[in-house]
């Protein structure tokens, strides 16, 4: 109404072309009216405006006044502009969509076929910057079968130049523009220079001046094409760690070019780095379908499939319901199948024995029995109701003889109740041990079986000592890491299996074993056999059950050895052990039937496994967190590190982590702090919260170096847990008119820096490492070649990291309006999110299992009008 009667005031001339948008009326009056006078007139008012003043008068058909609406604020804006303004203003208290990646297969349009070119018909000429080795060869080989022109472009400082052969330095845009020139009619370019093991920062440069120089040049290129090696998530092989996902910046960059330079046909290209069939597919992805454009934001090989990436709605969580009472347990379905599990109420237990304590659960960690008490794969599970025996929280009861401990006091330990994930447990007080200062209740919960388990099988049982060698089957696990820190801490030799690429990774190349091997076949009998020069192991520390491998395990045995069975199902008896191998020791241990027989103190040997479990990284361990208004997604016992935190984002980030538990905040950035900014820690400091600012560049490792060593020094019981990479610059320009300088700028804080707290964190047993990147290193935002690339970075970051075992999650963010580099700007196609919206987006984040989502809103025909050849990559989406 107040919008018509703005329009119904003015003259046109006045907002001819404009909008004014009504958005604030500072005053409104209701006079007294009658409400039981009758009246036969029907319902009309009438607007009077007087002079000049921003206000309206309403008045009743037989002329009393209604209303008076006086200090209208008046928004003026254009049509195309008023969606995005009401999105904002109408969607603010929404949730901000979320949305993650997927890789369908996709198969090529085509490939077409293409006959050898026939004298006289015209010959397409390709320039290929590669390097003179096998693949390159054999490329040049299947383009001249074609009766293709190849020119090879190497790197090299003679600067030779002919129509077969070009080496050049490329140092910059104008010695690409030079080779451009000689080869005028040039139908396409293959950037092989990515698929280097590791690509410097020479090749980025390069990669950077070559664009430039394509889009600086009159050159008619049908077809540009970006080769890397295991650059992308589906990709990455994660035994090869040495290797930095430095070749995502090349995509990110490729990206903005395209959408700014939307003739040529750019395809960016991951290829299998295990697999050889590299040329076959780039000859299939030239010969594509010239009109198909599927896959242009990435294809990438994957075991001899074309995968293309899709963004799509993030799937919701299929998450138990909470339960409504404050006592309640997980019910194990008859079914038994995991999708039927349910919480139920219990009552409480009356009477407490008396050296029992009741203990309300904050955590438990789950071992593979708890799988087994849902699934009951055999007999030996049919009355097994028992889930989440290892748990940690606070003691809420106490039997009449109990004196160790006393209401209040947080524990962890083990239960023997048959029932599964209880908000409540009741144990002896020689099941638990106090909660020491420097664990959580979460990694706390992961240490009591374990703990046992590996000092029982280890210590007591095979009398394991210095120089043994020992055989430690799925490493990777919860039972297999705590042997790993015991055989670690008295000195033996360790050999281990795990039964992926990631686990076996995260074996090598974080907890430092040289020998591992793979879990999933027989292949390790004779691996183990050339790691010992044929003489064996002394202990088999055994929990593969499948056929053949208890035997090749007895086979990786010396004479004399000692074979500790771990596992749960199908296990050997002694005899049928002794048949294969009579000279080996054979032992089935249980942890639970030792602790029933006496044979050991919980309570001392907890103590005992903590001194060779502090340095753990617990890992091997799913932990479920109750549901119970203690639980937060951070902890007041551990330190976390923002970069950029003075930043909007980074101090709307500090304040939101307060809100959720943190307590112990460190605040990095370049600058030093306003006064302001420093009032404000000041007073939140005297609210109790430790929020600490030291200057520092993330993009200098020196800095960081400094930075992580502070925080170890002056708080070693509150170790760092958690990394917030915030830190970033704009530095916006078309590729032609970008320059090094403004490259590196942006760059810098991101590639460097984010690989700087990826390397110093590698042994820190961190649960949250959050890389802040944007939509644009999925989409190439024309002008921001140097901010997708950056940020295309942090995306791989993330799944390298995934790929070592180690926890990392990328989040392109579409823009905020409130705070940060992009506050306040109108971006056609998207939406601005609100700050609330961005940190409860972050929230659902850290709570799911991803290792990149996408917290945007967008209006997603606008922004494929604005960049075309986005549509197939939000075709689901537009869907």
């Amino acid at each position: 109404m107040v919008q018509f009667a703005i329009m119904s005031v003015r003259k046109k001339s006045s907002f001819d072309g404009l909008i004014l948008h009504p958005v604030a009326i500072r005053r409104l009056t209701v006079y007294n009216m009658n409400i039981n006078e009758q009246t036969d007139s029907p319902l009309q008012f009438y607007l009077k405006k007087f002079h000049e003043t921003e206000a309206i008068h309403l008045y009743h058909s037989t002329g009393k006044p209604l209303a008076s609406l006086e200090g209208i604020d008046l928004l003026s804006t254009t049509l195309s502009n008023l969606d995005e303004k009401l999105h904002s203003s109408l969607n603010r208290t929404k949730r901000c969509p979320l949305y993650e990646l997927e890789w369908p297969e996709d198969l090529i349009a085509g490939p077409v076929s293409k006959a050898v070119s026939s004298e006289g018909e015209k010959r397409r000429n390709w320039l290929i910057f590669g390097f003179r080795n096998t693949f390159t060869n054999d490329l040049i080989r299947q383009l001249h079968t074609s009766g293709d022109s190849v020119t090879l472009i190497t790197t090299g400082s003679e600067k030779k130049m002919s129509s077969h052969n070009v080496e050049t330095i490329g140092e910059s845009k104008e010695a690409f523009l030079n080779i451009l020139s000689q080869f005028p009619v040039t139908y396409g370019i293959i950037f092989a220079w990515g698929l280097k093991a590791v690509v410097e920062n020479s090749i980025i440069d390069k990669w950077f001046y070559l664009l430039q120089a394509i889009a600086s040049t009159p050159i008619n290129l049908s077809q540009l094409l970006l080769l890397t090696k295991g650059t992308q998530c589906v990709s990455i092989n994660a035994e090869q760690y040495e290797k930095k996902p430095t070749g995502a910046l090349l995509v990110g960059m490729l990206r903005s070019f395209k959408s700014e330079n939307p003739v040529p046909i750019c395809k960016p290209i991951d290829l299998d780095p295990r697999e050889g069939k590299g040329v076959e597919n780039i000859i299939n992805e030239i010969d594509e379908f010239p009109g198909a454009d599927n896959g242009a934001n990435c294809i990438c090989y994957a075991e001899g499939i074309r995968l293309t990436q899709k963004l799509v709605e993030l799937k919701p969580s299929n998450f138990l319901q909470s339960p409504w009472t404050d006592r309640f347990r997980l019910q194990l379905p008859t079914s038994n199948q995991v999708s039927d599990l349910k919480f139920i109420d219990v009552p409480r237990v009356v009477i407490l024995g008396d050296h029992e304590l009741e203990i309300k659960v904050n955590a438990y960690s789950l071992n593979f029995r708890d799988v087994f008490a849902v699934l009951k794969p055999s007999e030996a599970f049919a009355k097994e109701d028992i889930g989440g025996c290892d748990f940690s929280g606070v003691i809420c009861r106490t039997g009449n003889s109990v004196y160790k401990y006393q209401i209040g006091d947080k524990v962890f330990g083990v239960h023997k109740q048959n029932v599964a994930l209880s908000s409540h447990v009741i144990t002896t007080e020689n099941m638990v041990s106090k909660l020491p200062r420097l664990l959580t209740h979460e990694e706390a919960s992961t240490l009591p079986t374990v703990g046992l388990t590996a000092y029982l099988c280890l210590h007591i049982v095979a009398k394991m000592k210095k120089d043994d060698t020992i055989l430690i089957h799925t490493a990777s696990g919860g039972d297999g890491l705590a042997a790993v820190q015991l055989a670690n801490r008295v000195g033996a030799n360790i050999i281990a299996t795990a039964g992926s690429s990631r686990k076996r990774a995260y074996l090598k190349h974080i907890i430092g074993i040289k020998h591992v091997f793979n879990s999933r076949n027989l292949s390790f009998e004779s691996d183990v056999n050339s790691a010992t020069g044929g003489a064996g192991v002394d202990i088999v520390f055994n929990s593969l059950t499948g056929p053949g491998f208890k035997e090749a395990s007895l086979n990786c045995l010396r004479n004399g050895g000692r074979f500790i069975e771990m596992s749960k199902i199908n296990v050997w008896t002694e005899e049928e052990c002794l048949l294969l191998r009579a000279d080996v020791k054979h032992s089935i241990e249980d942890v639970w039937c030792s602790a029933e027989n006496s044979a050991l103190n919980l309570e001392h040997q907890i103590v005992e496994a903590m001194h060779f479990l502090e340095k753990a990284m617990h890992v091997g361990k799913v932990v479920v967190r109750m549901p119970n208004k203690e639980n937060t997604l951070f902890s007041d016992k551990s330190s976390y590190l923002i970069t950029g935190g003075f930043g909007g984002i980074g101090w709307e980030l500090m304040k939101w982590m307060l809100l959720n538990g943190a307590n112990q905040i460190v605040l990095m950035s370049r600058n030093i702090p306003s006064l302001e900014r420093q009032d404000e820690i000041n007073d939140l400091k005297n609210l109790g919260c430790n929020i600490i600012w030291r200057c520092g560049d993330v993009r200098k490792l020196s800095d960081c170096e400094s930075i992580f060593c502070w925080i170890k020094e002056q708080f070693p019981q509150s170790p760092v847990r958690g990394i917030f990479h915030c830190a970033g610059v704009l530095s916006d320009a078309a590729f032609v008119n970008q320059t090094k300088e403004s490259l590196e700028k942006v760059l810098d804080p991101k590639f460097h820096g984010g690989w700087h707290l990826h390397e110093l964190s590698i042994h820190l047993n961190l649960q949250h490492f959050v890389l802040f990147s944007s939509i644009s290193s999925l989409i190439g935002t024309p002008g921001q070649g140097n901010y997708a690339a950056a940020n295309a970075f942090l995306d791989a970051l993330s799944h390298f990291r995934h790929a070592l075992g180690l926890p990392a999650i990328s989040l392109n963010f579409g823009h905020w309006g409130e705070v940060g580099l992009a506050a306040g700007q109108h971006i056609s196609g998207l939406h601005p999110i609100s700050t609330k919206q961005a940190l409860d987006a972050l929230g659902v984040a850290l709570k799911s299992n991803s290792n990149q989502l996408c917290p945007v809103a967008m209006n997603v025909p606008k922004l494929v009008q604005r960049i075309p050849w986005i549509e197939n990559f939000l075709g689901n989406i537009l869907q």
